[in-house]
């Protein structure tokens, strides 16, 4: 192996008959001493040769490199003394844990030199993790992530060019929702908390009520899950959300529709303490301790979930549980519910009898926003920032442009009271 790095000569390649590279269709090819040759793009030819000169001239890089180890706690220590949120801290310390620097598997850069990183070699971590199921969103944080360590490194001289620069822009990961948000209404709604009451009557926990919850509070299902006696204010009529899912950010809301009635109603009959949950675990399974710790091993070998999933002759979702769970005994009512609990044993069932098998729990929550923003609740149509604020986002626009939802038959209905000089009362469906 040659003590450096250097490009001996490069070569400008017009690509412009590629369809994916109509923008940028001239190629600059840069030549090592030993090595595969290193490509990047430019709109013009004059670009590509400057940029190709350039590159000639720089000094060369030690190719034994720096390990990718220690440029990315270089750059996590660096992002530590910024002013960024605890959550942001903790995805980019996640990630590298989990992808890009695992301690067990065959994928990530743990034993890789940063020069020795290729576009490649990003591009198979992407299809590894779309392997194993992750959502779009997984796969550009933590391709973005790869790239600000590599721009780092860049930037200190390790490298000569960011190997996510590599990447084509049609393999590049995309963080589209795959579900738009279906709003329900109102009577939709109570549908639902009807027909989980008729199904679950035999239980103490009024799990029915954590629908309303959801729809008239806009509440997440882990904040619904970890309500207690003492955040339910009845004299006031509000609700303290002391552990909410996201920004960190406790709020005390306003009880909204029929919820004040339908709470006195629960703990006058319920009888809890103080500190008791609302909606307690009172019901799961234990899963096998055989196979689950078969899929922990297998996990740690680095195979993947349809591996896993034929060893133990499992679903796919199984193997999930299977290689993530603990061997806990069942839960108990000093537990929130758990979520996959309510989805399998009491949502589904409900949707399911109702016909609407593809709605989610997470609906109501946008259910709220839409019915907020148009009047549904209370005939009053709530501004903006006061649903930002209920609802406990961090910026007006994740509510208009993420999840409120105005349909064709609002926007026909409104314009047609307009012209009969008539102001409708509200927007939503009726």
């Amino acid at each position: 192996m040659p003590t450096a790095d250097r490009f001996v000569r490069y070569k400008v390649v017009d690509r412009s008959g590629q369809a994916a590279r109509s923008r940028s269709p001239f190629e600059c090819r840069l030549f090592r001493e030993e090595g595969r040759p290193t490509s990047k793009y430019f709109p013009t030819a004059a670009q590509a040769h400057r940029y190709g000169a350039r590159m000639l001239a720089k000094p060369s890089v030690d190719t034994r490199g720096t390990p990718f180890t220690e440029v990315a706690e270089a750059w996590l220590g660096l992002q530590r003394g910024m002013d960024l949120k605890p959550a942001t801290l903790k995805q980019y310390e996640r990630h590298l844990r989990n992808w890009v620097m695992p301690k067990h598997g065959e994928w990530g850069f743990r034993d890789h030199r940063i020069t020795s990183i290729t576009g490649g070699d990003i591009q198979r971590l992407l299809v590894r993790m779309q392997q194993e199921g992750r959502s779009g969103s997984t796969r550009k944080q933590v391709f973005g992530l790869i790239g600000m360590i590599c721009d780092h490194a860049l930037s200190e001289g390790l490298i000569d060019l960011n190997p996510q620069d590599q990447v084509p822009r049609t393999r590049r990961p995309s963080s589209k929702r795959s579900r738009t948000p279906r709003p329900l209404a109102r009577a939709q709604v109570h549908a639902i908390h009807d027909q989980i009451a008729s199904q679950r009557h035999e239980l103490h926990v009024d799990y029915a009520l954590m629908v309303l919850v959801g729809f008239y509070q806009g509440m997440r299902f882990s904040e619904i899950a970890a309500i207690r006696r003492n955040h339910v204010d009845l004299s006031y009529g509000s609700l303290f959300v002391a552990e909410p899912a996201k920004h960190g950010d406790q709020r005390t809301t306003p009880l909204l529709g029929p919820l004040p009635q339908r709470l006195a109603d629960y703990l006058d009959r319920a009888q809890l303490d103080t500190g008791d949950l609302l909606f307690p675990a009172i019901g799961g399974r234990q899963l096998p301790a055989a196979k689950v710790q078969r899929a922990k091993e297998l996990r740690v070998d680095g195979a993947l979930l349809r591996e896993i999933a034929a060893d133990l002759d499992v679903s796919l979702a199984t193997a999930r549980e299977y290689s993530r769970a603990k061997v806990d005994p069942k839960p108990r009512e000093t537990d929130p519910v758990d979520r996959n609990y309510y989805r399998n044993r009491i949502w589904n069932p409900a949707v399911e009898a109702l016909g609407m098998p593809d709605r989610q729990f997470r609906d109501l929550r946008n259910s709220c926003i839409r019915a907020l923003l148009t009047g549904d609740i209370d005939g009053r149509r709530w501004p903006p920032d006061i649903v930002q604020q209920f609802i406990g986002h961090a910026d007006s626009r994740m509510t208009m442009d993420v999840y409120h939802q105005v349909y064709d038959r609002d926007v026909h209905r409104f314009a047609n009271t307009r012209t009969k000089g008539i102001q409708p009362p509200h927007l939503g469906p009726q």
